[in-house]
């Protein structure tokens, strides 16, 4: 269920700054990632997980935002192929 909420605010920030604002798609999906990392952060460990392997949160915030960059470059990648060099549509 975070997951689903997480990617729903992904999507939702990528098409304002995209649509409403204006943005090239390769940065928006970039912010929108990042948005989307830190509501799953939070309802992770808010709701999924009862405790922590690490005791600093920040060095945990550390490495889930690690995890989410390697996964924002393979996003963006993605979205570079599939927009620029196919020729699909954004949404």
């Amino acid at each position: 269920m975070a997951s689903a909420v997480a990617s729903s605010f992904d999507v939702a920030v990528l098409q304002w700054l995209v649509f409403r604002c204006g943005w090239h798609y390769l940065p928006a999906s970039a912010v929108a990632f990042l948005a989307g990392a830190a509501v799953a952060y939070y309802a992770s460990v808010r709701f999924v997980f009862r405790f922590q392997r690490v005791d600093s949160r920040a060095l945990a915030f550390g490495y889930f935002a690690a995890l989410g960059l390697i996964g924002m470059l393979v996003n963006a990648a993605t979205l570079a192929v599939a927009v620029g060099t196919v020729g699909l549509s954004l949404l």
